[in-house]
């Protein structure tokens, strides 16, 4: 197998990068940061692709080559021969492995195929990790892992053996072995162990579970006729509440009757004594408010005649005592004619709104005009002589003049309240009167509607005969509402007894009928288990010889690789040494009588083993057909002397193999 071109479109630091490969060894020395390591991981990408999903740069390639100034996918292609074939690979990466994209080509014909997974596993043999192992030398990573597809393709060289096959034999009689018995009491036959367990308790649960269910079956029957009893009971009971309800609800309705006609009757006599008082008369409120107010007016009237009167005496007295008097004047006649004007004038337009402040006035009006006359006669006539006759003369009069103006409103005020209370039959006592004929004509008027309403109330419970009817006896209601209320109680929880003792008996009743099934469960269990013991002895036997087996077979191919480790060490090292690998591809080396362990050489001695190792591999896991082989840098950790030897090991295997060689310093150009 070998390389015939590449193409890089854009990878990391290359771009728009071709490059044409030659039979043999193909060495480029270019300086640090140009791209060798890049270079060599682009032409592994093209057959394995690239790892991601790790978190740091540089273990994490789709992020590591990525061009820096772009978003665009990144890639290119490769042609190759493979068993007598050119391809060309195409694949282009994005931001993350759904964007990939690749595709294979016949590069002679052009023609495509389809199947493109898994590329570099078909083409190699072996996957990433083992090419990385083998094929691609790199200064940074020399350690090879003795993993299952490496050592599978070593021993199918070296002996025909299909060892991924053997390896997943193993897998599955090793998961076999653990679906039987795992740690912490785990796998199939602790399982069925624990599964036997459960069913032998709920055996014995079931085989008393008849008898428990014959019992409750028993309870429930006397459950059940105690039930009945008490539902029979509150039936009855029911029956006499209902009847007892009933004829309290008539005797209710023969007291509402009763009361009522009770309640018209003392009412028709309330209305009968007022309509005595009324007369037959209509009293309206405002007349009555009017009325009231006419008499508030009499009283003040009279207590200012009173006051006047009081008065007129005391100037009588102080007249009489004086040694002179003084003569009258022209001024109390002035003062009376004006007092009649206002008065007749209030009087003739009270009188279109309300008819007693109008007579009222009037009245007053008629009073000055009889008491302005008596002033002007008695001012025309000379005056008595003496100077307290001359002072007292017109204050008398004045307070005569206003006892007069008293007794004539009282009189209108008297004409009017009279002409009022004369329907009623009322006497003097006009306010006595008065709230006598209010009161009367309140209770006239609450009687009349009330003895409506209970007549229309009396109408409708005379329809119903029912509660005029005689009845049996049906006992106290409210001692058969607790008696049924008891009843209720006591059947409510024979009830709930009853409900459970049946839930109770079927759940036993199922669990009695689940003893067969359950004995016939543990009997296949039993049988399960057996089988599980039996069959996971045999996995462990079969495990522990196949494992023996393919022990023996890698130690019977161990030899075909020492023998190209030592050759190659020869090569180099010039042999002073002899190596040992082990079935795990560990290398021990032979010293002083003893073999030791890698871990006591130098840094360059472990590179040179790990060297020498990889080109061992490579001889003896392809044998159908040579790889081309990626050296980056791998000899830097070397002195001079073996450097030397590397490099002229390089020429050799050119005839062999064909060597992409990268380097950065001439000192180990090849």
């Amino acid at each position: 197998m070998k390389l015939i071109s590449c193409k890089i479109n854009s990878f990391g630091a290359l771009k728009d990068f071709e490059y044409d490969f030659s039979e043999g060894l193909n060495t480029v020395k270019q300086d640090n940061g140009w791209g060798k390591s890049t270079f060599a991981s682009f032409i592994k990408a093209m057959f394995y692709g690239l790892t991601d999903g790790k978190k740091s740069v540089a273990d994490n390639e789709r992020v590591k080559f990525r061009p820096w100034n772009s978003t665009e996918r990144f890639g290119g292609s490769v042609v190759f021969e493979w068993a007598g074939e050119r391809y060309k690979i195409e694949r282009f990466f994005g931001g993350k492995a759904s964007e990939d994209s690749v595709r294979l080509f016949d590069d002679r014909t052009g023609k495509e195929f389809f199947k493109t997974d898994n590329l570099g596993a078909r083409i190699f043999g072996v996957d990433e990790e083992d090419f990385l192992s083998t094929a691609y030398f790199s200064q940074k990573d020399f350690e090879i892992k003795g993993n299952t597809s490496l050592t599978a393709k070593y021993n199918e060289m070296c002996g025909g053996k299909d060892e991924v096959k053997f390896d997943k034999a193993v897998a599955r009689l090793e998961a076999r072995a653990k679906e039987f018995k795992a740690r912490g009491d785990k796998g199939l036959i602790a399982d069925t162990k624990r599964e036997i367990f459960a069913v032998n308790e709920r055996i014995a649960k079931a085989k008393t579970a008849g008898e428990t269910a014959a019992k409750l079956k028993e309870d429930a029957a006397v459950l059940r006729a105690e039930t009945q009893t008490l539902k029979e009971k509150d039936a009855a009971l029911r029956a006499r509440a209902a009847q007892a309800g009933r004829a309290e609800a008539a005797a209710l309705k023969r007291a509402a009757y009763k009361r009522a006609e009770e309640e018209r009757a003392r009412l028709t006599e309330e209305l009968a004594r007022a309509e005595e008082v009324l007369k037959g008369n209509a009293a309206d409120d405002n007349t009555i408010s009017s009325l009231k107010a006419c008499i508030e007016d009499l009283e003040r009237t009279r207590e200012k005649r009173a006051m006047a009167q009081e008065d007129l005496e005391k100037l009588i007295n102080s007249r009489t005592a004086a040694p002179e008097t003084k003569p009258a004047g022209k001024t109390p006649v002035i003062i009376s004619a004006v007092i009649f004007l206002i008065l007749a004038c209030a009087g003739a337009v009270l009188s279109f709104i309300s008819i007693v402040p109008g007579i009222v006035c009037i009245g007053l009006a008629a009073v000055m005009l009889i008491v302005t006359i008596v002033l002007f006669v008695k001012s025309r006539k000379s005056a008595p002589s003496g100077a307290a006759v001359a002072y007292y003369a017109p204050l008398i009069e004045e307070k005569q003049a206003k006892i007069h103006e008293c007794e004539e409103i009282e009189r209108q005020y008297e004409t009017t309240l009279r002409a009022f209370l004369s329907k009623y039959g009322a006497g003097e006592d006009y306010a006595a009167a008065l709230e006598k004929i209010s009161l009367a004509k309140d209770t006239r008027a609450r009687a009349q509607k009330r003895i409506k309403e209970l007549s229309a109330e009396i109408e409708e419970l005379s329809k119903d005969k029912e509660i005029f009817a005689a009845r049996e006896e049906a006992g106290d209601a409210d001692k058969i509402a607790k008696d049924l209320a008891a009843v209720a109680e006591w059947y409510r929880a024979k009830a709930e007894a009853l409900a459970r003792a049946l839930s109770a008996q079927r759940e036993y009743e199922r669990e009695a009928e689940e003893l067969v099934d359950l004995e016939n469960r543990k009997r296949e269990l039993t049988e399960k288990a057996a089988e599980y013991a039996a069959e996971y002895d045999i996995t462990e036997k079969t495990l522990e010889f196949l494992k023996k087996a393919d022990e023996n077979l890698k130690t019977r191919y161990r030899a075909p690789l020492t023998e190209s480790l030592n050759k190659y060490l020869k090569n180099i090292e010039g042999g002073t040494l002899r190596a040992n690998i082990d079935i795990d591809l560990k290398i021990t080396v032979e010293g002083g009588g003893a073999e030791r362990d890698t871990d006591y050489f130098s840094k360059g001695y472990r590179n040179l083993f790990d060297i020498c190792k990889r080109f061992a591999l490579a001889d003896v896991i392809f044998t159908k057909e040579r790889p081309f082989l990626i050296l980056d840098d791998p000899f830097c950790n070397l002195d001079d002397n073996k450097l030397s030897a590397a490099l002229e090991l390089i020429r050799r295997l050119q005839g062999e193999y064909q060597i992409l060689y990268l380097v950065c310093h001439e000192s180990r150009r090849a």
